[in-house]
């Protein structure tokens, strides 16, 4: 009997440089418009040959039953486009969790292109990025890396042509912030269109920096101060600007180059949070 077939994908975090929200949809969601970029901190999926489909993780409060999006895309898949095969599914997560790093996005994404791939789908990227927006706002954008505009909900994307290699830290609080309630908040403020940056082919190092803006950001800072503190330390340590990530709670510091950033990760004094070096995806 021969062994059996496996596959191994990396599937990558983000950040959103900017954020803006610029109006509310019926559908209950909220038009967005916001420069996703990849970063080198990922996750690791593995899919082997098994005789019925499970999911399994390196930790126990990540629920492996439909509730996980990865589950949901392949109940799709095998609803909607003749996926038959079963494997087990390994979830090693690094990504923290409910954090504005898109993991769990990112983690739908892997999978399905892993799976496109060992059960020979035949599915194209328009194909894979329609079952990927059915699932969730950013989803999508893991198919367009290293990095895109995003509108509509985030899933109407325009890939970048040229991005220059940004260097981070991140700092995550460890606080869990529910994406719908910063969303529904009543501080939230809209932007107005005119306010937005236009997109460019070429996004050099300056103009990345100034353009960095989260809506977000506000209402996130008033339900826990400690991510504004954490953007002063991340400043103060040498970060030419520091943002929260999406809904958060994760904040990143941008950095020139990888000496100035390793410089200001000594700095830093934060013992109970998650400190992690990384950098944008090229």
């Amino acid at each position: 009997m021969g062994s059996k077939l496996s596959i191994s994908g990396k599937s990558y975090a983000k950040v959103n440089l900017y954020l803006y929200v610029t109006g509310k949809r019926a559908d209950g969601y909220h038009e967005l418009d916001t420069l996703f970029y990849g970063i080198d901190l990922y996750d690791t999926i593995t899919l082997t040959e098994s005789a019925k489909t499970t999911l399994r993780t390196n930790l126990p409060y990540i629920p492996t039953d439909q509730r996980n999006i990865i589950m949901k895309v392949d109940a799709i898949l095998r609803a909607e486009y003749g996926l038959t095969l079963n494997y087990t599914i390994d979830l090693h997560k690094n990504i923290p969790v409910g954090a504005g790093l898109g993991g769990g996005s990112g983690n739908a994404a892997c999978y399905l292109q892993l799976v496109n791939k060992i059960a020979d789908l035949g599915l194209s990227i328009d194909d894979m990025h329609s079952i990927l927006a059915r699932v969730g706002s950013d989803t999508a954008f893991f198919l367009y890396l290293p990095a895109a505009i995003g509108r509509g909900r985030g899933e109407i994307l325009t890939p970048i042509k040229e991005i220059e290699k940004v260097y981070m830290i991140l700092i995550n609080p460890k606080i869990f912030i529910s994406t719908k309630e910063i969303f529904i908040n009543k501080k939230l403020k809209l932007t107005t269109l005119s306010d937005i940056p236009t997109i460019k082919d070429s996004y050099p190092f300056n103009d990345l920096v100034q353009s960095m803006h989260n809506d977000l950001q506000p209402v996130a800072e008033s339900l826990h101060p400690e991510i504004s503190d954490i953007c002063k330390s991340l400043e103060l340590a040498g970060a030419e600007r520091a943002m929260m990530s999406g809904s958060g709670s994760t904040v990143f510091g941008v950095f020139r180059d990888e000496d100035s950033r390793d410089k200001a990760f000594e700095r830093l004094d934060y013992p109970d949070y998650l400190v992690v070096k990384t950098a944008g995806l090229l």
